[in-house]
């Protein structure tokens, strides 16, 4: 919706959406707004993913990344 306003979101933009999206317990739609964000190449900083991590520990949905 906001690219067809012509808003084009940059890093501070997801940051603020994901972090809102992670509050309010969406965190499937967080996931999709972090993948449609890497695939625009936006660059993601690890303030962003840091939390995302967590949640997804809490939520025992992290695949193996580690040993």
């Amino acid at each position: 919706m906001m690219l067809r306003s012509g808003f084009y979101l940059q890093t501070v933009g997801y940051t603020v959406l994901i972090k809102i999206l992670l509050q309010d317990e969406n965190f499937d739609e967080a996931l999709n707004l972090l993948d449609q964000g890497h695939s625009e190449e936006i660059k993601l900083d690890v303030l962003l993913y840091n939390p995302v991590l967590h949640i997804a520990k809490d939520k025992d949905r992290y695949y193996g990344a580690c040993c």
